[in-house]
């Protein structure tokens, strides 16, 4: 996990069990979740603010998917694009409550991953990735939320300018308060 100045930054769920800190943990836990079977969620949770909140809305995010997860698994009809987006819209709320009761609005990026019957679900806020590997070759799956990759979408800028503007960092979608007029529409 990247660290801030005091604080670790990235919130970590894997398949039912939280990792804040302790990559080491991680590494054990992630090696025995390749062998299980049935409903499986992934996600990685980097918060902003870490040193004035103790990035108290990224564990939050985190610590919210156990109950969405328990769903999937209790129901054999649930559809997990559909379970992701209940869970989006709760957190997406939590987070605004939580972030605005604050003087300085703490927020957080989001990546989620759900592996149900051979078929892969994700989504993700903000600009935390996620990758598909297939024959050592690593390709990004999911839309980064910035400014700058908004402007090379629409065809305004190559991806050399994106990656150096100066706007390749603004989120332009995230858990958290985001201005009234921008609409929370992460994809799944």
């Amino acid at each position: 996990p990247r660290k801030s100045a005091n604080h670790n930054g990235d919130n970590f769920y894997f398949n039912s069990k939280f990792i804040t800190e302790e990559l080491a943990s991680s590494q054990v836990m992630l090696a025995h979740k390749k062998s299980q079977s049935g409903v499986q969620m992934y996600a990685v949770s980097d918060g902003f603010m870490a040193d004035t909140y103790r990035d108290e809305i990224s564990l939050m995010l985190v610590r919210g998917l156990k109950k969405y997860h328990a769903k999937l698994i209790e129901d054999a009809d649930a559809v997990a694009s559909e379970v992701i987006e209940m869970y989006n819209n709760e957190a997406y709320s939590a987070s605004r409550k939580r972030a605005s009761s604050n003087e300085l609005h703490p927020y957080a990026s989001l990546a989620l991953m759900c592996i149900s019957n051979g078929s892969v679900v994700y989504t993700n806020a903000g600009n935390v990735r996620i990758y598909r590997i297939r024959d050592g070759i690593a390709e990004i799956i999911s839309v980064e939320h910035t400014q700058a990759h908004r402007m090379l979408e629409l065809g305004l800028m190559s991806p050399e300018k994106a990656a150096d503007h100066p706007q390749r960092r603004k989120l332009t979608q995230y858990f958290g308060v985001m201005p009234e007029e921008v609409a929370f529409e992460p994809p799944i």
